[in-house]
């Protein structure tokens, strides 16, 4: 979970992470970003069980809608046995990663093979269980045809932003019944929906909906949200998947005075509200749904309001909007974004021509590559 928060938070440090002084230059050609990004699409074939344990014995009841290459892991234990309705013991193994541990989950678990059992309901007892409380199972179904998609909506909200929330369940067909939760941090329930109300744009198409109103923070905080999905598929079956996604949630020291932003013949103009400490302002230029080029400078606010002066790239000549962003470095939070409009000055450049050129480092690796491979060639002639 602590690595999702860090790639989400990375991704909003663009290009090549911290800078000094002014940069700007082309942008390969992509979708314009607009505001108000998504977060990435979280995929999942996996679920989670809980089970109480009693004199070291756990009943467990696996959903299964395919076992081929399937795998239940059940954590923190070390010497447990599983055996299945048929009174066949399922195939083990214990394993061991201290990674794990970095992510507050147990660094020694015991993973069981599913592929000896039938598809369907499976009724599981586990066995020598060491911890009185409930124990937890994941399982994981890599060949199974349906999958659960969560994304959060925008990734970086800030505090008192309605954000949305929302959940695909991706199969063959849509589900006969299906309900999806998102639970916080603090144990709070929002129950999804596919109505076509409440935040979801359209009834039965497969894609639960629900919003919520992002709480406040000190200065930056990340909120993990855990996604449990549960019904029966087309086909009558029986089906759980559960995933985790994330929304980085900042409360604004400063913001962009959006009013007074200013376009001038080789640079644009941000001006910014009073505050204190360490920020970065970033521009990305497009036109008709493209990227274009960017522009971004780092700044020191003392407390009181700045403007701050980014150079306007030549291919920028050609954009009709763009996105500002302003960036604090201290909290890595995205305190504000803002798109403008802009009028172009010169024609926007062939996008297919630029995408096909090929960066300039590329060239130099296509020759070391070269010539390592004629230098293998030689050492070849010579050891014949």
């Amino acid at each position: 979970m602590k690595r999702t928060l860090t790639f989400l938070s990375i991704c909003f440090l663009m290009i090549s992470g911290f800078c000094f002084g002014s940069e700007a230059g082309v942008v390969a050609p992509g979708p314009f970003p607009g505001v108000g990004q998504p977060g990435p699409i979280v995929k999942s074939k996996f679920f989670v069980l809980e089970a109480p344990v009693k004199s070291g014995t756990a009943q467990v009841r696996l959903p299964l809608d395919t076992t081929a290459r399937g795998i239940a892991l059940v954590l923190g234990e070390s010497s447990v046995k599983a055996v299945g309705a048929d009174q066949q013991a399922l195939e083990s193994i214990v394993i061991q990663d201290e990674e794990l541990s970095r992510m507050n989950i147990s660094s020694v678990n015991t993973r069981f093979n599913l592929g000896t059992l039938s598809p369907g309901p499976q009724s599981l007892t586990l066995y020598d269980l060491k911890d009185a409380g409930p124990v937890r199972m994941v399982i994981s179904q890599p060949e199974s045809r349906l999958e659960l998609r969560v994304q959060v909506k925008p990734m970086a909200a800030r505090c008192g932003e309605k954000v949305t929330l929302s959940a695909q369940i991706e199969d063959e067909f849509l589900p006969q019944e299906a309900g999806v939760i998102a639970v916080f941090p603090d144990g709070g329930p929002l129950a999804l929906n596919d109505n076509g109300l409440d935040g979801d744009p359209a009834a039965g198409d497969g894609i639960y909906s629900g919003t919520f109103t992002a709480a406040g923070t000190a200065d930056f905080q990340g909120v993990n949200i855990r996604f449990t999905a549960k019904g029966k598929r087309f086909n009558g079956m029986e089906f759980q998947r559960n995933a985790v996604n994330a929304v980085m949630v900042t409360r604004p020291q400063s913001s962009i005075l959006k009013d007074t932003i200013a376009v001038e013949h080789d640079e644009i103009i941000v001006p910014l509200a009073a505050a204190r400490g360490n920020y970065r302002v970033e521009i990305i230029f497009g036109v008709e749904g493209t990227c274009l080029a960017y522009s971004r400078e780092n700044t020191i606010l003392q407390g009181s309001p700045a403007a701050v002066r980014l150079p306007l790239p030549v291919e920028a000549l050609a954009a009709d909007r763009a996105v500002v962003r302003l960036l604090n470095k201290d909290t890595l939070g995205l305190e504000e974004e803002v798109e403008i409009r802009l009028t172009p000055t010169q024609a926007p450049p062939d996008s297919r021509s630029v995408s096909a050129q090929e960066p300039a480092g590329l060239d130099s690796k296509r020759r070391a590559a070269e010539k390592i491979k004629n230098e293998e060639k030689n050492h070849s002639h010579i050891d014949h």
